[in-house]
């Protein structure tokens, strides 16, 4: 087995002549033209070698990125987990890919010398073991199993060679959150190494990489963001904690079993600053025209703004909607919209107090308008960090729910009805493992809690 990492989330898996790819995203900027490679791919989209297939963990735009899936051939064979609808797959027939394949939660498939097994995490995830003769590798990526679901791969799959895993926050909270005085984040950058740092414990590789965090900010609006998106250096400076071999890999490096990890480029993350400002030098051009491309049709964002958030709410079942008391003002140079859920009912007119607000959002018209017409995901506009967020106190834990709901309503999770087929009832039955321990969260009433911490802790 040879292991080319080639940016970000995306390796090339070779063995006996036989290739595989992972999360290609190459070319371009994604989350609502947010987010940069950082460091930059060793491969664009167009210089791929020939593939036998690409494995999609998620739908994330950082995984599953439709710039650089347009410029494979048509063709090629496309892998993902097989989740509760069939989204995916029709999102990608929809691309034109031909030859699209769900894996089964916990099902061995071959391909070549290699054997792909996928494991589904929460609503949209997977992570991937990979093995063939020499090595096994676990592509653990964004979908951090709790510890039920996680011993299930352990005990299927004996030891790790390599495990790869995303380490650092890939979600706007708290990055542009202004949080009320006195008030704490849920968790931070250390809480997140300390929660990798016991996923490596658990799981016993040989060694181990961070990855998939590797990202940055180049347009003006955000590049002071930067500063706050952690480097895997602080991590592996915490390696011996693991009593096992922590690497930095940068795009080009190559790892064998039998040689373990060969350098073939080194990134000063001291240096990261400059070569972040080289880099937006780089793509000007590029940056003027995404930005000269925001444009909405004059006066249609409340229309739409109001369309899209009606019909979210007559999604979203009964016992959630009275769950959630939460009033948001959503400032925009266009003007003011707000969304006050009130125990069950939804209002759009504006308070009498103007501070009557427990989030308040300052939001590019542009953002916004992608979002409410269905042209980007809540998902894309929560990572792109493009908005800031105030939050009144005691506030949080409401402001969770309101975000969990409109992702869940994202991958259409809102609608039971299509949740009750035999396709979702066998996903369910092949993943009850985790479904069990959901469910303990749910009857212990620690379901929103557990999901912020359970993030980060094994």
């Amino acid at each position: 087995m040879r292991v080319t990492y080639v940016a970000h989330a995306c390796l090339l898996i070779e063995s006996g002549g036989t290739r595989l790819l992972t999360d290609p995203w190459l070319d371009g900027p994604t989350y609502l033209s947010s987010w940069w490679q950082f460091p930059a791919p060793v491969l664009q989209g167009a210089s791929l070698p020939p593939l036998d297939a690409v494995y999609l963990t998620h739908e994330h735009a950082d995984h599953f990125h439709p710039a650089t899936l347009a410029l494979l051939p048509r063709s090629t064979p496309i892998w993902v987990g097989r989740f509760l609808r069939p989204r995916f797959l029709q999102r990608l027939r929809a691309l034109g890919f031909s030859n699209v394949r769900e894996l089964r939660h916990g099902e061995p498939v071959r391909l070549g010398p290699l054997e792909l097994t996928s494991y589904q995490y929460r609503a949209d995830d997977t992570a991937l073991v990979i093995s063939d003769e020499e090595a096994t590798l676990l592509d653990l990526n964004d979908a951090l199993h709790r510890k039920g679901a996680l011993q299930q791969i352990l005990d299927r799959h004996g030891p790790i060679d390599l495990l790869l895993a995303s380490f650092a926050n890939a979600e706007a909270y708290p990055v542009v959150y202004d949080l009320p005085v006195g008030e704490r984040p849920d968790w931070d950058d250390q809480r997140r190494f300390d929660g990798f740092l016991d996923k490596v414990r658990v799981i016993g590789p040989k060694a181990f990489a961070p990855f998939a965090s590797m990202f940055c900010f180049l347009s003006e609006e955000l590049r002071g963001l930067n500063a706050r998106i952690v480097s895997p250096s602080g991590l592996l400076a915490r390696a011996g904690e693991t009593g096992a071999v922590g690497w930095a890999l940068d795009p080009g490096d190559v790892w064998t079993p039998r040689d373990g990890r060969e350098r073939r480029s080194t990134v000063d993350w001291a240096d990261k600053p400059r070569m972040i400002e080289a880099y937006a030098v780089r793509h000007a051009p590029q940056l003027a025209s995404l930005a000269a491309a925001e444009v909405v049709p004059e006066g249609a964002l409340p229309a739409a703004f109001a369309s899209a958030f009606r019909a979210f709410w007559a999604r979203a079942p009964w016992p959630l909607r009275r769950r959630l008391t939460l009033s948001v003002r959503w400032d925009l140079s266009a003007g003011t919209l707000w969304t006050r859920f009130d125990r069950g009912r939804l209002s759009l007119e504006r308070p009498t107090n103007w501070d009557d607000w427990d989030l308040r959002l300052i939001v590019p018209d542009w953002v916004l308008w992608r979002v409410v017409t269905g042209h980007e995901s809540w998902q894309s506009f929560g990572i792109s960090c493009r908005f800031r967020a105030a939050l009144q106190p005691g506030a949080r834990e409401r402001e969770v729910l309101f975000w969990m709901l409109l992702y869940l309503d994202d991958l259409g999770y809102l609608e039971l009805g299509p949740l009750c087929t035999p396709r979702a009832l066998g996903v369910l039955l092949r993943r009850r493992r985790e479904l069990w321990e959901y469910a303990a969260g749910l009857v212990g009433g620690r379901f929103l809690q557990a999901s912020l911490r359970d993030k980060f802790e094994t």
